[in-house]
């Protein structure tokens, strides 16, 4: 198969951005190139498709407004407060959670505790 050079205008400051990234994901900038390139190809008769992944890059790549962050935020404080009461941090019952629930979960909790620690 025959190869072509592409050349193509990049600031300077996000090429290298994008290159230390490119190194920390243990990949080159001409796989990430030819992937792109294989997908436009089997996806060149559906225009949502290549629109969607762009809006989907263009997205990832702004940082979250502040209600994203909230909500993100949000969602660890959530997780957070279920870990604590599974490992009997704190008493609270998690919101629709039953008794029984809270229970059983911290059975399974004191069981993981048990098997981790014999020997």
């Amino acid at each position: 198969m025959a190869s072509v050079v592409l050349t193509a205008r990049v600031d300077q400051e996000l090429k290298a951005r994008a290159a230390l990234g490119l190194e920390q994901a243990g990949l080159t900038a001409s796989l990430v190139i030819q992937e792109l390139w294989a997908f436009l190809a089997r996806h060149a008769h559906e225009p949502e498709a290549v629109r969607s992944l762009l809006a989907t890059l263009q997205e990832s790549s702004q940082p979250p407004s502040a209600e994203q962050r909230i909500a993100q935020l949000q969602a660890q404080q959530l997780s957070a407060e279920h870990l604590a009461v599974l490992y009997g941090i704190v008493s609270s019952t998690p919101c629709g959670s039953s008794s029984e629930e809270l229970a059983l979960a911290k059975e399974e909790a004191y069981a993981a505790r048990f098997l981790e620690q014999r020997p």
